[in-house]
């Protein structure tokens, strides 16, 4: 993935490690105690992280050649707390696409439990 995200254990949900046609993204995280906050739950922070991060990889899989994303916003709302220990899966898709701008949409599950979901917006800009 990147550095960042090997730094904390992020890995891709896609075997291929490729985001599926459509502008779908997956990746996945196994918790441990150094993802947790002062609660002994999985710090928000990480959370934000693993969405952020498939969602940009969901943007990046429609991109055109010669095209590059960056955030601009993002609204992560903690549906429940997620356990140290436990597996983390986030899924996103683009929801919109415009000239300049990208709306995606994902969600994090650890197992059958919905733990956040985000709305992202990211702007398009040319990499030259």
């Amino acid at each position: 993935m990147s550095g960042f995200l090997d730094y904390l254990g992020i890995t891709s949900a896609d075997p291929d490690d490729v985001a599926r046609p459509g502008n779908d993204a997956g990746v996945r995280i196994v918790t441990t105690a150094q993802h947790a906050n002062i609660n002994h739950t999985v710090h928000g922070g990480l959370i934000a992280t693993l969405v952020d991060s498939v969602m940009g990889q969901a943007v990046r899989s429609g991109l055109e050649e010669g095209e590059r994303s960056a955030t601009v916003s993002m609204t992560v709302t903690y549906l429940a707390p997620a356990e140290v220990g436990q597996e983390l899966c986030a899924s996103a898709e683009v929801r919109r696409r415009g000239q300049s701008l990208v709306m995606a949409e994902a969600d994090v599950m650890a197992g059958e439990t919905a733990v956040a979901h985000a709305v992202a917006t990211y702007s398009v800009t040319s990499a030259d």
